[in-house]
């Protein structure tokens, strides 16, 4: 019985070179220092921590470090010579953002159409670069939603 062959086709692997391309693992861990940082701004805010508490002083050391790497990340992506040209494109228009910290409503609008953009023209072509490109995209997205939020004035 072991020896009888497949009925069905099996489908072929993706290339695991597109998989672990550094340039994607960059991006990608940028992306992940970016998530980091939101969620701590976020926390900062919907726990009304006080900054010179412990409880404070970790989320805002949290916060501190991975806006950080998320800038660090991306220059790093930006400046490889190797890495797509799409993503090299991705990075630069997410630093200023990542490096200014607290950019404007119309910044982050301008900065999610750029990213929304580069994605579509990868749709079809390279969707795993497609992929990557769109949570980009949303997490401007969410960056955007939560500074709208972090600006509305809040009940005592």
């Amino acid at each position: 019985m072991a020896d009888t062959p497949f009925s069905t086709p099996r489908p072929a692997a993706e290339p695991l070179t597109a998989l672990i391309s550094s340039d994607k693992l960059a991006f990608r861990a940028a992306l992940d220092q970016l998530f980091v940082a939101l969620r701590a701004d976020w926390l900062v805010y919907q726990t009304r921590a006080d900054l010179n508490s412990d409880k404070g002083m970790g989320l805002g050391d949290t916060a501190a470090s991975a806006w950080s790497l998320a800038g660090a990340g991306l220059r790093a992506v930006r400046d490889m010579r190797a890495a797509h040209p799409d993503l090299r494109a991705a990075a630069g228009h997410m630093l200023p953002a990542v490096d200014d910290g607290l950019p404007t409503q119309s910044e982050l609008i301008q900065l999610s159409g750029a990213l929304f953009a580069l994605a579509r023209a990868h749709k079809a072509a390279a969707p795993d670069l497609h992929a990557l490109l769109m949570e980009a995209q949303a997490l401007v997205e969410a960056w955007r939603g939560n500074l709208a939020l972090m600006g509305l004035p809040r009940a005592a």
